[in-house]
Order: structure tokens, then sequence, then C-alpha cells
């Protein structure tokens, strides 16, 4: 799941990301196996946060990796959908098996 939000309202973006994706019941409750794009334009923050269920698929590294090297040079040329459309498409790469990974 994506969200866009304005403002993260004095919040830090991963305590954030944490409770919307608890209090929307992102993924499986037994599994643990969501994932939540968080993402804060004016404030210029970005998160991918991963559940328990799925950290050994992607990694907080690979998250990391995909916000710097998919997400944010788009980011930077004002192309927040283009961004947000290269975050997801190899966050799906990741968690999809028999996908050939981005190099």
């Amino acid at each position: 799941m994506v969200v866009t939000i304005r403002h993260l309202g004095g919040h830090n973006i991963d305590e954030y990301g944490t409770k919307l994706g608890n209090y929307w019941g992102i993924g499986r409750k037994n599994i643990n196996d969501g994932v939540l794009v968080v993402l804060a334009p004016d404030e210029r923050k970005v998160r991918i946060s991963v559940g328990k269920g799925l950290e050994t698929v992607l990694t907080n590294g690979e998250a990391g990796a995909i916000i710097q090297h998919d997400m944010l040079p788009a980011f930077r040329d004002n192309r927040l959908p283009a961004g947000i459309q290269r975050g997801v498409t190899s966050i799906v790469r990741e968690l999809s098996p028999g996908l050939e990974k981005a190099a």
C-alpha cells in the first residue's frame, strides 16, 4: 500500500508508518506480511515499512536501496508519480519469486 500525506504532524516517519500499517491492518494478521510506502513530499521524507513476516524477503537495506536508486531520483526531478511507480515496481519484483530482479 502507498500513502501520500503532506505533513507528518511532527511524527517520526518510521513510527508513523508502523502505526498506520497496524491501524489499517495491512498484510495478513498472523503472518505480518504487509508493505507500506509512506511519502510526505512537503517534508521531503519517504519510508518503506515492511512487516516482520517479510523482513527476510525485503530487508531494510533493500528497501533503502529502492528509495535511493528508484524513487529519489524521480522525486528530485519533481516526478512524484514516476518515483512512486518505480518504487512499487521494485518492491513487487523483490517480493515476486521468478521475476528477474532489476539491475
